[in-house]
């Protein structure tokens, strides 16, 4: 269910909406749904996240998911470099060749020190511990479901449908 009044956080409603599908749905069917190909719902997750393990890009969290539940933490940290290093990469390629800025706000071709960002490289982390731990997306993200609650238009937890 849609919010009726605007969210003054841009991440509110999309983490609301894998919130609520997790419970609905349980963790494997979230990670099909939500699988590095859907950009429509990945995007609007490209944030900085308050979690119980810190920070988190949940958009990189999901990408590199798959790659958690196979081989843990590591693979997928280390596909999340991969991913990350070859993304900014083309990025790059692409500005420099159209001397065009990529929709996304590039800022400088090959700007590799988003790789370690810190909500982006704690991304294989907190999906390891989501995949093979037993806490659910709104326990680990309690820290912004408390976020939105304080400073979000709606007032809502994650965890509930917005009015």
């Amino acid at each position: 269910m849609r919010c009726a009044v605007p969210h003054t956080i841009r991440w509110c409603q999309p983490m609301r909406d894998l919130v609520m599908y997790e419970a609905a749905n349980g963790k494997t069917m979230t990670l099909m749904r939500y699988n590095p190909l859907n950009n429509d719902l990945l995007v609007p997750l490209n944030h900085d996240i308050p979690s119980i393990h810190g920070v988190v890009d949940v958009d990189w969290m999901f990408r590199v998911a798959l790659h958690t539940r196979v081989g843990g933490e590591l693979l997928g940290g280390a596909a999340y470099v991969g991913y990350k290093t070859a993304w900014n990469t083309a990025r790059g390629t692409l500005s420099a060749v159209t001397g065009q800025w990529d929709r996304y706000g590039l800022q400088m071709p090959f700007a590799y020190a988003s790789v370690f960002d810190s909500a982006n490289i704690n991304a294989p982390r907190v999906a390891d511990r989501w995949l093979h731990g037993p806490l659910s997306l709104a326990q680990i993200f309690r820290p912004a479901s408390e976020h939105v609650q304080r400073n979000c238009s709606c007032r809502t937890p994650l965890t509930m449908a917005a009015p």
